[in-house]
């Protein structure tokens, strides 16, 4: 810790003079004594002396109100903050940064969101441009805590279920998940997986609605994937009305969706066995499946002796 300054009276006479009538900012003023800024402005609010200086007034607009009522688009937002946002220690701002021409994009949607009128930075990385902004705003913070979103979520962050899920999990994939396609011999298998730590892992995994692959990947860090069938099946129930429709992971999603591998039986039949799963919780009959989906009787049958059998039927 560092030596706190301590001004006799004579020296806080002479700083809030040269502020208040000779007009000097903290900065020179702490160059005069030999310590910060920081230390001059704390001395000045101390002895309530508004400060004059530029550097320390507002130069932008945000809307404060963004987070008072959860909807859709707030939801998408704690989830991108969940994965990728940063809350700083003093509690009164917070930053969020993406990378390349896609993380940009994403940035000014977020801008716009937010009603933001200041700047967005631009920083060169070793591969890509990263693009951030960095705001100002102590009821914004405080309303991020509200959903665990703290200085240190990386070792304590989970999902408390006060933002809408799936809008939620849109953002929290955006940020810190992942959207791919295996190639096989014959064909193309897709996935989507997304990570966290125990805590996260465990409160969101009950409530999705199609249960992933866990794999620890580093001490108390987890991997949710969702492959081939139930990966479709689960970005089907994620997007199906996408907030951030620029998103590249999305995007690579509707890619695969619209190829030629969808058409394999592959994928074909796991989606037909979950129509048939939800026409038998709704209470329709054997012949009224097969009537109404124009299949066999014995594929009802298989699907029920492997479901029975504990048979993965996807």
């Amino acid at each position: 810790m560092g030596k706190k300054i301590i001004f006799n009276n004579l020296e806080i006479n002479n700083i809030i003079h040269q502020h208040l009538d000779n007009k000097i900012n903290c900065k020179k003023i702490g160059k005069i004594y030999g310590v910060s800024e920081w230390t001059i402005l704390r001395t000045l609010k101390k002895h309530q002396i508004s400060i004059n200086s530029q550097r320390f007034v507002k130069k932008y607009s945000v809307d404060e109100k963004f987070l008072n009522k959860i909807n859709s688009i707030n939801s998408y937002f704690i989830g991108l903050m969940a994965s990728d946002g940063n809350i700083k220690k003093n509690l009164n701002s917070f930053s969020l940064s993406q990378s390349g021409d896609n993380g940009l994009n994403l940035i000014e949607e977020i801008y716009k969101w937010l009603k933001y009128t200041g700047k967005i930075y631009h920083r060169k990385t070793t591969h890509k441009i990263a693009h951030s902004i960095d705001i100002t705003s102590k009821e914004l913070v405080q309303n991020l805590i509200k959903h665990n979103i703290t200085p240190n979520k990386s070792f304590t962050y989970y999902y408390n279920g006060k933002a809408l899920l799936k809008e939620f999990l849109q953002g929290y994939i955006d940020g810190d998940g992942c959207v791919g396609i295996y190639n096989s011999n014959t064909t193309k298998y897709y996935y989507i997986s997304f990570f966290g730590n125990q805590f996260f892992k465990d409160s969101i995994i009950n409530l999705l609605p199609i249960k992933p692959t866990c794999h620890e990947v580093n001490s108390g860090y987890f991997e949710l994937k969702f492959f081939g069938k139930k990966g479709i099946e689960f970005s089907d129930w994620l997007w199906e009305k996408p907030i951030y429709n620029n998103s590249l992971k999305y995007n690579k999603y509707l890619l695969f969706k619209n190829s030629k591998y969808m058409n394999t039986k592959y994928y074909y039949y796991g989606k037909l066995n979950l129509k048939i799963n939800e026409m038998i919780n709704n209470g329709f009959s054997t012949n009224e499946i097969t009537k109404k989906l124009n299949i066999k009787k014995r594929t009802i049958y298989n699907l029920k002796y492997n479901q029975k059998n504990g048979r993965n039927t996807y």
